[in-house]
This record gives structure tokens, C-alpha cells and sequence, in this order.
């Protein structure tokens, strides 16, 4: 985890091929147990991508403007629910060499316009997809790389605008990022250098996010055809019934069969119908 190490220009700063898979404006951070991180409580935006948690500190923040947490420095990450108050997310992070601070700390954080368990339960997933993917590799066993090698080289330029739009799926698995806006447009900036650190993806690939259509800030959602009208569907008949034959009569065979009232015959006269019989 770095400090001050995933911002430029008053957005945020993802590698080339990392993908921004939630984003929670109105959020809230706070550390303890680290004397270097003591910053109280502090506002803004929170990124989950493929690689890491990212937390955008909102303007007035001089000495924290944002924190990186990449998944290989997280640990007992859970949702709180308590019963007086709102729901955040809580863990515990280990530093980067020369990421600015030195250490371990726990973090809280609070989503200030909601989403909370779908926020920490999709961290939850990519982390878990992430160890999957890179369970025997070094990368996740060893120490994160330092800060100044996860940024070099420094070319920084705005990201395109399929950067904008959460992938629909991740390996089978649909991030919930219908609850969450999209960031705004020319927030996102992209470092040339691709994740120093391991994510959804084997280490050395990283995600490719289909090309935006139609040249729009954001890509079109598309959306599938309705398929095709199939004719309806009748429960099978019982057993012993059979289907009338073309001619109105029974089937030979004994099935019984239904054999409708013939349209040429006229109804009953009132003298008929009331008629007693003995």
C-alpha cells in the first residue's frame, strides 16, 4: 500500500490494463493503529479495480491526496453491520517499500450514500478470483514491489473512454457495478506501465476491456435482441386420451376422444327443451 502514489491532475491515476470494476463517490476513510496515518477522517471517492482498492481524497487535502491498497497487502477485509450507525467496509493493510509509510494499519471505511455490502462483497470476489489466478506465483507470495518501481515509467495521459465503463463480467463473475455511477468523465488518468502487482488475470495479462462504440464519452450498452416468439406450450394429456380424428369420430381403438357439437344443428325449441319425457 502507497500513499500519495494513485492520483494526478485531480483524478485518478490505474495502470494500463487495469480496469475500474466499482466506483463510490461520497465515501469516508479513516486508519488506526499507525502513528504515520493519522489523518482522521477523510472524504472522497473509493475505486475497486482489478488489482487493488483505491481511495481519492476530495479537494482541501494537502499532506493525503490518496492511498493504493493493492490486494496483495489487504487482509481480514469484512463488512461491518452494526446496529447504531452505517455500515463500512474494515481490514487491515501492510506497506509498500517506499510507498510513504512504513508498516501495518487497520482502515475503516464508510459509504456515505449507501452500498456498502455490495462494495466490500465485490472486493471480497476479486480478491478471491485474483488468489485464485495467482495463488503459486511469487508475485503474491513475496512483498509488493516499492512504489517507485510500480510507477515507472511515468508517462501519465487520460484514459479513453472504455476505461469508463465497468466490464459486464469478470470470469463468470458480474461485478455489481449497477449501484454505483461511473466516474466522471476526465477523472481517470493511465500510467503507462502495466500493474507491477497481481490481480484478475495471471500475472504478466491483465484485462482487456472491449473498445468504446460509437466514439460517446461512454460506450453504448447494447442490449440482445428479444428472441423470437416460440409457439405456447400445453401440459402433455392424460393417459387413455386421445387427440379427435379428423372426422369428429373415436378412434378404434377405444381411447376415448373428445368429438365437438356439430355447428349445423340447430338449438332446441323452447316447446322441445321444456318437453317431459317418461
Amino acid at each position: 500500500m502507497a500513499l500519495n502514489s494513485a492520483h494526478f491532475e485531480g483524478g485518478v491515476l490505474i495502470h494500463q490494463g487495469e480496469m475500474i470494476l466499482l466506483h463510490a463517490p461520497n465515501s469516508q476513510i479513516s486508519f488506526s493503529g499507525n502513528d504515520e496515518l493519522k489523518f482522521g477522517e477523510k472524504s472522497g471517492n473509493a475505486y475497486l479495480t482489478t488489482h487493488r482498492l483505491i481511495f481519492l481524497v476530495g479537494k482541501g487535502s494537502t499532506s493525503f491526496k490518496s492511498f493504493s491498497f493493492p490486494f496483495v497487502c489487504l487482509s481480514e477485509v469484512d463488512v461491518e453491520q452494526p446496529v447504531f450507525g452505517s455500515n463500512f467496509l474494515k481490514g487491515k493493510v501492510r506497506s509498500q517499500p517506499d510507498g510513504g509509510w512504513r508498516g501495518e494499519a487497520k482502515f475503516k471505511m464508510v459509504f456515505k450514500s449507501g452500498g456498502a455490502i455490495d462494495f466490500a462483497q465485490g472486493m471480497v470476489m476479486a480478491m478471491r478470483i485474483a488468489k485464485q489466478m495467482n495463488a503459486q506465483s511469487a508475485a503474491w507470495n513475496n512483498p509488493p514491489p516499492s512504489y517507485t518501481q510500480a510507477t515507472a515509467p511515468g508517462a501519465y495521459h487520460q484514459a479513453p473512454p472504455n476505461y469508463y465503463s465497468a466490464p459486464q463480467t469478470m470470469y463468470g463473475w458480474m461485478p455489481p457495478s449497477y449501484n454505483f455511477p461511473a466516474p466522471q468523465a476526465g477523472t481517470i488518468f493511465i500510467n503507462d506501465a502495466p500493474p507491477p502487482y497481481p490481480g484478475m488475470a495471471p500475472q504478466g495479462q491483465y484485462y482487456q476491456q472491449p473498445p468504446a462504440a460509437n466514439g460517446f464519452g461512454y460506450p453504448q450498452q447494447e442490449y440482445a435482441a428479444y428472441p423470437p416468439q416460440q409457439p405456447p406450450m400445453t401440459a402433455a394429456p392424460p393417459a387413455g386420451f386421445a387427440y379427435p380424428p379428423q372426422n369428429g369420430y373415436a378412434y378404434a381403438n377405444g381411447n376415448q376422444a373428445f368429438v365437438p357439437a356439430s355447428a349445423s344443428a340447430p338449438p332446441p325449441t323452447y316447446d322441445e327443451a321444456s318437453k317431459k319425457t317418461n
